[in-house]
């Protein structure tokens, strides 16, 4: 593989959140489903889904894996590989995206529908409809070729020149490049609910929640911190490991260099976790994106107006409520306090695994005819999930009921009387004088040079932003846009691999107001360089 990887791999999709074991399960299935292929880190790039299914991708595209195709329309799930994109349209069908080498995003004639997708460094894996495995793309050292007798498997991994899945039975199996020992399953593991495989390592999580990881270990990647406890999540990069501990908390170990496995202070509850190479990003509770670690090419900058990424269940959606005797009302009782700041989603059977009955706050389910009231319930003939005004989602609580208590008579109002009307005096308003606008004539001012042993030179044609550079290895072009008593504004981040001379012709709106200054930095290692160009 070499130390030139970049990439990415999750199970089942792209975004982690995992098969959480029963005695920890928090979130009912369809909400784990839908927001654990709902955002993707991948090299440099990381993708997500809008709360109305479509995608955005953002970071490098210097291989069109951050451009989705047009007409693409709402998504299942979204994978990220080293420098392609995958997913998975609503009827089931896979498209890929970006970098094509070794056919990595040219889809088998015999694929037909897939239940789940994973990107790699250079190979692409899927689930076909009925549970077969099915991979494509670089090959050189098997991860691509299924094994004889994995017929069936319910999650499955991609990763640096390695794959992962686990079987109908629980079992983990893995294959492609060993050499350091990350296909190589420990002896006695027994049966797995989630399995991650990444660079040169991989980890899974045990039926009990315990995380376990193998493979290779220079940074500590594999070794789980003292104290970890029960995780219902997993997620590995190129050197670190992630993972979502019972409290709904992230930890990270392993390489850190870029801060990649330094949670942000403040980041609280989440939902879901991925780790690109060196970057990590997660889903809150609330269904904000958050993403640390590298942002050479902007990949963990989450877009401005982005908003939210998770699903949540329909609301208020309500069905037909547990009829009641003849002479009371049936009203679901939530133990606790009193919360009216809080969305309240009702289930039909114990441990929030039923139909919905209903989803809303209070007042929206007392509108629909089912009021929300306090009281302790001895029963489990309901069961609920309860957001807070913070946003935090409460464990799945089966000690509810529902209380019968006998109808409230109405209540009478009082006649409304109309006070008696007041004319009210007439007043003359007061002359307002109107300053005029003070004209605005800053204009922006050009970084102040320095000496570099990069060459780097910018231009305004009519086709763009024409930039010319000499530089060698790996650089990173960032392009900023500033109108006159205007802030600042990124057009763009491109990276590419330079052999000498460089350029690139970057896109910017035409007609820019006169004294409109655009700068280009160029990163290459620890060298950079600075150009302007200014609009006549």
């Amino acid at each position: 593989m070499g130390s030139s990887l970049r990439l990415f791999a999750l199970t089942t999709a792209a975004f982690l959140l995992g098969a959480i074991p029963a005695a920890h399960a928090a979130l009912p299935d369809h909400v784990m489903e839908a927001n654990a292929s709902r955002m993707a880190a991948g090299a440099y790039h990381t993708c997500a889904l809008r709360t109305d299914d479509t995608p955005t991708c953002w970071g490098d595209d210097g291989n069109h894996q951050a451009a989705v195709p047009d007409g693409t329309g709402s998504l299942r799930a979204i994978a990220a590989g080293d420098y392609h994109t995958c997913a998975i349209k609503t009827d089931r069908t896979p498209l890929c995206w970006g970098n094509n080498s070794h056919d990595r995003a040219t889809l088998p004639d015999n694929i037909g529908t897939v239940t789940a997708i994973t990107a790699g460094g250079s190979h692409t894996c899927a689930i076909k409809t009925g549970g077969t495995p099915l991979c494509w793309g670089k090959n050189d050292d098997g991860q691509s070729t299924i094994p004889d007798g994995i017929d069936t498997v319910t999650s499955i991994a991609a990763g640096g020149d390695h794959t992962c899945a686990i079987t109908a039975d629980g079992t983990p199996a893995c294959w492609g490049r060993n050499t350091y020992g990350q296909t190589a399953v420990p002896d006695g593991i027994g049966p797995v609910t989630s399995i991650a495989a990444g660079g040169y390592h991989t980890c899974a999580i045990t039926t009990d929640g315990t995380p376990i990881c193998w493979g290779y270990n220079a940074v500590g990647e594999t070794t789980v911190p003292d104290g970890t406890g029960a995780v219902t999540a997993i997620t590995v990069g190129e050197y670190h490991s992630c993972a979502i501990k019972t409290d709904r908390t992230a930890t990270c170990w392993g390489k850190n260099n870029d801060g990649q496995s330094t949670v942000p202070g403040g980041t609280g509850a989440v939902i879901a976790i991925g780790a690109g190479p060196n970057h990590t990003c997660v889903i809150k509770t609330n269904g904000n994106p958050r993403c640390w670690g590298n942002d050479d090419a902007g990949q963990a900058s989450i877009p401005i107006g982005l908003g939210k990424v998770s699903a949540r269940p329909a609301a208020p959606t309500l069905a037909a409520t547990v009829p009641a005797s003849p002479s009371t009302t049936a009203t679901p009782a939530v133990v606790g306090e009193s919360w009216p700041d809080t969305t309240v989603t009702l289930y039909a059977s114990p441990n929030c695994d039923g139909a919905i009955i209903g989803t809303g706050t209070p007042t929206e389910l007392a509108a629909a005819g089912i009021p929300a009231t306090v009281a302790i319930g001895a029963t489990t003939e309901i069961s609920a999930i309860v957001t807070d005004a913070n946003d935090q989602i409460s464990d799945c609580s089966n000690t509810l009921s529902y209380a019968h208590t006998a109808p409230t008579p109405p209540v009478v109002d009082p006649p409304v009387v109309d006070p008696p009307a007041v004319q009210p005096p007439s007043l003359t308003p007061e002359p307002t004088t109107v300053l005029a606008p003070t004209p605005c004539t800053t204009t922006p001012k050009a970084p102040t040079a320095k000496r570099t042993a990069l060459v780097l030179k910018a231009k305004l044609t009519s086709k763009g932003l024409l930039i010319t550079a000499k530089a060698q290895g790996r650089v990173t072009v960032t392009v900023t846009r500033q109108a006159p008593c205007s802030v600042a504004a990124k057009v763009s981040t491109t990276t590419k691999r330079a052999t000498g001379k460089l350029t690139l012709t970057i896109g910017v709106p035409k007609g820019a107001a006169p004294g409109t200054l655009y700068t280009v930095t160029l990163n290459a290692g620890k060298k950079r360089a600075v150009a302007t160009a200014t609009a006549r």
